[in-house]
Parts: structure tokens; C-alpha cells; sequence
């Protein structure tokens, strides 16, 4: 008995070995060998669907989870940036009544409203 370590010449020995066969043992080992590659097949078969159901779902989830992500992600950055609008606005308000009331002069006003609209930062702080 050749013994190795090597894939392919142990194939080729046991192929031998089932052509050396007689007939009706033939027959029924050609069976066998049919029936593990069709279970072998079979399992792999299975295998690829599990994994592409496995994708679909999981992209399903990913899209769903990302929506809510997104909308939450949405709803800060609106907020976040309704309030530094409405902070601008109120910059913006307080300098015309300033202006109106004379606490201001015009070049002081136009500075001042630069200022407000350039940097985002709160007068007098």
C-alpha cells in the first residue's frame, strides 16, 4: 500500500481502487459517491441561501436603523442650528433697536452686526 501525504495521488489511488471494482460493487459505490456529492452539494446550496437571506435581512435592518439614526442625527442638527439662527436673529434685533434708540451710531451698529453675522459669538460676552 502507497502511503502520501499528498491530495491528489491519494485520488488517484482510491480511483483505482473503484475501477478495480467488480460491476455490482461498482455500481452501488458509484452510488454512494453520487449520493455524498449530492449531499455535499445540497449543504451548500443551503449554506449560500442562509448567507444571501442572512444579507437581505441584514440590509433591511441597516436601512431601517440608519433611517431612525438619520432622523435623530437630523432633528439635533435642526435644532442646533434653529437655535444659533434665532440667537442671530435675536443679535440682530437687539442691535436695530439699539440702533432706533440711539445707543448706537451707525458705523458702531454695521461693526457690531458684522461681528454677529461673521463669528456666531454673543455680544458682550
Amino acid at each position: 500500500m502507497i502511503k502520501t501525504e499528498n491530495i491528489g495521488i491519494q485520488e488517484a489511488i482510491r480511483e483505482l481502487r473503484r475501477m478495480s471494482l467488480s460491476n455490482p460493487i461498482r455500481v452501488l459505490y458509484e452510488g454512494y459517491q453520487k449520493k455524498r456529492r449530492d449531499e455535499i452539494a445540497r449543504e451548500n446550496y443551503v449554506r449560500e441561501e442562509g448567507i444571501a437571506k442572512g444579507r437581505a435581512e441584514g440590509k433591511i435592518e441597516g436601512k431601517a436603523e440608519g433611517k431612525i439614526e438619520g432622523k435623530a442625527e437630523g432633528k439635533a442638527e435642526g435644532r442646533a442650528e434653529g437655535k444659533a439662527e434665532g440667537w442671530k436673529k435675536g443679535q440682530e434685533a437687539l442691535l436695530e433697536k439699539m440702533l432706533r434708540d440711539g445707543e448706537l451710531t451707525k458705523e458702531q451698529y454695521q461693526k457690531l452686526k458684522c461681528q454677529v453675522l461673521e463669528d456666531g459669538e454673543p455680544l458682550g460676552r
